[in-house]
C-alpha cells in the first residue's frame, strides 16, 4: 500500500506537462518523467536554472510570490532560447504544499510550454506577439495588485508612526505623507475603476436612490480626510431637489468621491466649499449642479488656462471625473479661477420615478384603494435586511437559506462571479462569503466589491479551516468577521446580529 505523498507522485509521473516540486530555498526534490526528460539533472538544483540559470526573473516568478503569500499563483515566464526563431514563453502556476499547521513548506511548480500559440496553425508565420502575450491586462493585474498591498503595509504603518510621540518637524513630515499615500491610492482606485468599467465587470444599474442620502453617506467617509493639507471643509445641499430620483448609485458615489479626492489632494490652507443646487426642473427630469469653486493651485490654474484639453488628458483624477459624468448624460466643466486654483462644475439630468398622479384614472383607483384598506398595526414590521451568501454546495446553501429567511431576505450566489454581481444588483445589508469556490473565489469576489464601492456592507468569511494563523490572514486581509465549516447556525446568526443587528 502506498500513501498519499506517494500516490501523488505516481500519478504526477503521467501528466503530459512539466511538474516539479520545489523545498522552500527552490531546490527541486522532485521532478515528474516530462521533467527529467528535459533537464536531466534539474532535481538537486535550484529552479531556475532551467530557466535563464540565473536569479533575474524570480521577482516576477510565481513560485516565489507563492512561497510569500501561501496561495496559488500563476503567471507568464519568457526564456531565450538561441535555437527558435522567437523566445520560450511558458505559462507557470505554482502551487503551495501546507503542513497540518498551514505553513508552506513547499512548491509544485508546473509549466505549459505556450510558445506554439505564437505562431499560425499550419503557416508558421508568427500570429501574436510577445507583446500581446504579456498584455497590458495582464500586467495592470499585476501591478494594481502588487502596488495595493504595498500601499496597505504603508497606510498601516504611517497610522502607528501617527500615534508615537513626534517633533513638530516629524509632524509635518508624516503630514507630507498622509498626503502622497492618499494621491497613491486614488490612482490606484481610480486604475481599478476604469478597467472593471471596459470589462463590464460594473455594471449600469439605474434605481429609484435618495440623492440627499447618498451625498451625505459619501461626504461622512471624509470626515479623516477634511483636514488634508491644513483645509476645511463645508457642504451645502439644495433643499429643493426631489427627495427620489433615478440614477446609478455606484457611478455617481465615484464621480463624488473623486471630484473630494481631487480637491482635498490638491488644495492647501483654504476652505473647499461643495454646493449641490437645483438647475432645472420638469414633470419627467430633473437637472442638478455640483460644484466646488476656487479649488487646486496655482500650477494648476495655469496649466488649465493655458490648455485645459491637455490638463484633463494628463490627470486621471479628473479624467475618471469626466468619463464618468459622459457615461451618466452628464457634463463636467473645469475653468480658471481668477488668480488662484480652478471651478468644477459636474451637471447631471435625473429622470423623476414614476408617479400616479400622471395618470389620473390610476391615481383615482389607488386612492380608493387606500381608503378601503384599514392599517393593522399587528402586521406592521420594518423591512427586513438583507443577506447575501455566497456558496457553491447546494444543500448548504438550502440549510442556510431555510434558517435565515424566517428573520432575514436572503439572496443565494453559487459561485463568486454571481456573488459580486448580487451585491451591485440587491445592494444587501451583509454578505456571508465562501472562500473556495468554482469561477471567481471569495478573496477575488471580495476585491471586486472593495475596489468598488465607496463604503461596503461588512463580509464575513466562511472556511473550512478558521486556525489561528488564518483568522489573523482573515482579518488582516480586510474580512469583517470569520465562521468555520461546518457552518453552526446558532454562532451564524449570532455573527449577523452582530454586525447589522
Amino acid at each position: 500500500m502506498i500513501n498519499g505523498q506517494s500516490l501523488e507522485k505516481e500519478v504526477l509521473k503521467h501528466i503530459p506537462l512539466y511538474v516539479t516540486l520545489l523545498d522552500k530555498e527552490l531546490n527541486v526534490v522532485w521532478g515528474n518523467n516530462v521533467a527529467k526528460d528535459i533537464h536531466q539533472v534539474q532535481v538537486n538544483n535550484k529552479c531556475y536554472h532551467g530557466f535563464n540559470r540565473d536569479e533575474e526573473q524570480c521577482t516576477f516568478c510565481p513560485v516565489v510570490r507563492s512561497l510569500a503569500s501561501g496561495k496559488r499563483e500563476s503567471s507568464f515566464i519568457e526564456v531565450f532560447d538561441p535555437d527558435e526563431e522567437l523566445d520560450k514563453v511558458y505559462e507557470v502556476i505554482a502551487v503551495p504544499v501546507l503542513n497540518e499547521e498551514d505553513q508552506v513548506t513547499g512548491i509544485y511548480e508546473m509549466r505549459k510550454d505556450v510558445s506554439s500559440q505564437l505562431k499560425g496553425p499550419d503557416t508558421g508565420k508568427i500570429k501574436k506577439t510577445k507583446e500581446e502575450i504579456f498584455s497590458s491586462e495582464h500586467l495592470l493585474d499585476i501591478v494594481s495588485i502588487e502596488l495595493k498591498g504595498h500601499l496597505d503595509q504603508a497606510i498601516k504603518m504611517h497610522k502607528k508612526m501617527h500615534m508615537r510621540d513626534l517633533s513638530q518637524e516629524d509632524k509635518i513630515g508624516l503630514a507630507g505623507m498622509k498626503t502622497s499615500l492618499s494621491k497613491i491610492d486614488n490612482v490606484l482606485s481610480n486604475i481599478t475603476t476604469m478597467r472593471n468599467i471596459n470589462k463590464g465587470a460594473m455594471k449600469h444599474n439605474k434605481k429609484k436612490s435618495d440623492l440627499k442620502k447618498l451625498m451625505t453617506d459619501i461626504l461622512q467617509t471624509y470626515e479623516n480626510k477634511i483636514d488634508l493639507n491644513g483645509n476645511n471643509f463645508d457642504y451645502k445641499y439644495d433643499s429643493n431637489i426631489p427627495s427620489k430620483l433615478i440614477l446609478d448609485p455606484t457611478k455617481f458615489s465615484l464621480v463624488i468621491s473623486n471630484l473630494l479626492d481631487f480637491a482635498t489632494a490638491h488644495t492647501s490652507n483654504r476652505s473647499i466649499y461643495l454646493i449641490t443646487a437645483l438647475k432645472d426642473s420638469n414633470d419627467d427630469q430633473v437637472t442638478v449642479s455640483v460644484k466646488l469653486d476656487d479649488v487646486g493651485s496655482i500650477t494648476i490654474h495655469d496649466e488649465v488656462k493655458k490648455d485645459i484639453n491637455n490638463y484633463l488628458k494628463q490627470n486621471l483624477t479628473l479624467s475618471v471625473i469626466k468619463y464618468l459624468v459622459k457615461l451618466q448624460g452628464g457634463e463636467m466643466k473645469v475653468r480658471p479661477q481668477s488668480g488662484y486654483g480652478v471651478n468644477i462644475e459636474l451637471t447631471f439630468t435625473f429622470k423623476r420615478p414614476f408617479a400616479s398622479n400622471k395618470l389620473p384614472f390610476l391615481s383615482k383607483i389607488l386612492s380608493a384603494r387606500v381608503k378601503e384598506t384599514k392599517p393593522n398595526p399587528l402586521f406592521e414590521s420594518k423591512q427586513r435586511k438583507k443577506v447575501l451568501v455566497a456558496e457553491d454546495d447546494p444543500i448548504s446553501r438550502i440549510t442556510i437559506e431555510q434558517i435565515l429567511s424566517k428573520d432575514y431576505d436572503v439572496i443565494l450566489a453559487k459561485n463568486g462571479k454571481v456573488a459580486v454581481d448580487k451585491y451591485f444588483e440587491c445592494s444587501p445589508d451583509i454578505v456571508i462569503m465562501d472562500i473556495m469556490m468554482p469561477v471567481m473565489n471569495g478573496f477575488d469576489a471580495f476585491d471586486e466589491i472593495h475596489h468598488n464601492c465607496i463604503k461596503r456592507v461588512p463580509i464575513i468569511a466562511c472556511t473550512s479551516k478558521v486556525i489561528r494563523s488564518e483568522k489573523e490572514y482573515l482579518t488582516s486581509y480586510g474580512f469583517d468577521d470569520y465562521i468555520a465549516k461546518p457552518v453552526n447556525l446558532t454562532t451564524l446568526k449570532a455573527l449577523i446580529k452582530k454586525h447589522i443587528g
